[in-house]
């Protein structure tokens, strides 16, 4: 191969690399704009802030969060945790979802809190996520996810990873 083709070959390779890992700025998504995971779309269907759930009050204010798993897949089901989602603050500090605080509010308003979550294909299933922000949280807060690297996550560089959604 003579030298020129050898480097338009290295440069549309390098091009191809590009456009798969997403060179791109991170998703900036909003509410209800959701973040596509291979065959799995997870969707922030809502998020309100709340001074306390029942008895216990807030330290900040609590972030509660209607969280929704769709499964576009033709064969396979999804099985997810209440840990799929975190918050990053300005700042980049992680919030985790509080499982106990969750429990507590699914307990005064139903909503089928379950350990594990297992969303056949073609379904759709959600949750209610509950963060306690620190009164000095740093805004803007961004709701991402998390998961393992899946076949058509390849062909987006898994953007997933970088998507953000952005909270009230």
């Amino acid at each position: 191969m003579n030298p020129q083709r050898r480097l338009a070959c290295a440069a549309g390779f390098s091009f191809m690399v590009a456009g798969l890992t997403g060179c791109s700025q991170d998703p900036l998504l909003a509410v209800g704009e959701p973040i596509r995971h291979d065959d799995f779309l997870y969707t922030v269907l809502a998020a309100r802030r709340v001074d306390a759930i029942g008895s216990r009050a807030a330290r900040g204010q609590f972030l509660v969060v209607h969280f929704g798993v769709t499964n576009r897949a033709m064969r396979v089901s999804h099985t997810w945790t209440n840990h799929i989602a975190y918050l990053v603050d300005a700042n980049g500090h992680r919030l985790e979802n509080d499982d106990t605080l969750q429990q507590q509010l699914d307990g005064l308003h139903p909503f089928g809190w379950a350990a594990e979550y297992v969303t056949a294909a073609g379904a759709k299933r959600s949750t209610m996520l509950v963060f306690e922000l620190p009164a000095d949280v740093a805004r803007p807060l961004d709701l991402m996810v998390r998961g393992e690297l899946l076949m058509g996550d390849v062909f987006d560089g898994a953007r997933f990873r970088r998507s953000r959604v952005r909270l009230p």
